[in-house]
């Protein structure tokens, strides 16, 4: 069976979503052209990402190897980073193998025909991570929820709290801060995840999926994953 992709939308408190009923509702309706899109005067996460249509989109098939390159290339430089650890412990104990990742490849949904990988460590005792497990991990686990986001962008170095990218194990005490006041994270984050005029076409959709992960974090609200 021939991979079709996913689509996405923050389940945000935007009047358009309001008046649809519910955020996959809302996508339907604004496939059909039923709805008004949103904007930055009409919708929270629009506003916070300065860019109409931010709370939806998609991932098509096949993703390009640019975009699993890019993607592999935020992974921690070191395992022993606060990144690091978080992402291996996440990895752990999501029971995340990269088996649903490769899946997604075996049906088309990357273009590549292996994943890219970083290894850390010796070479017989070490760690390896790769795309597939990513890809599972961002969407083969259902709709997203606020700290499940956080821990891909804290792992991707896709956000900065207090203006600083986490890194060192002393920066774990505001990560904990943060997640314990959801009324802070607005004032006291930033995405770094930046769209570029180079970007192909897969990477500005994974970048704009990872963007969303920031804006449902900071909202405090899941991101629906639709479809694959």
């Amino acid at each position: 069976m021939a991979a079709v992709g996913f689509g996405w939308v923050v389940d945000d408190d935007s009047p358009a979503k309001r008046v649809a009923g519910d955020p996959a509702a809302f996508v339907e309706a604004l496939v059909r052209g039923q709805v008004a899109a949103c904007d930055p005067t009409s919708c929270p996460t629009c506003e916070l990402l300065d860019e109409s249509l931010a709370c939806v989109g998609v991932i098509e098939a096949p993703i390009g190897p640019q975009a699993e390159e890019w993607l592999a290339g935020r992974l921690p430089p070191t395992i022993d980073s606060l990144p690091g650890q978080l992402l291996r412990q996440n990895l752990k104990e999501g029971g995340i193998t990269g088996a649903g990742g490769e899946e997604l490849r075996k049906r088309g949904m990357m273009a590549a025909p292996k994943p890219f990988t970083k290894h850390y460590g010796p070479f017989f005792r070490g760690f390896t991570v790769t795309t597939d497990q990513l890809f599972e991990e961002m969407l083969c686990a259902g709709d997203i929820q606020p700290a499940h986001a956080l821990a891909v962008l804290v792992h991707l170095g896709g956000i900065a709290v207090d203006d600083r990218v986490p890194a060192a194990p002393d920066d774990g005490a505001a990560l904990s801060d943060i997640v314990q006041h959801p009324e802070s994270r607005a004032a006291r984050t930033l995405c770094t995840i930046h769209i570029d005029d180079a970007d192909d076409r897969s990477t500005v959709q994974i970048k704009r999926f990872l963007r969303a992960l920031y804006a449902g974090f900071v909202q405090d609200t899941e991101i629906r994953v639709l479809g694959g």
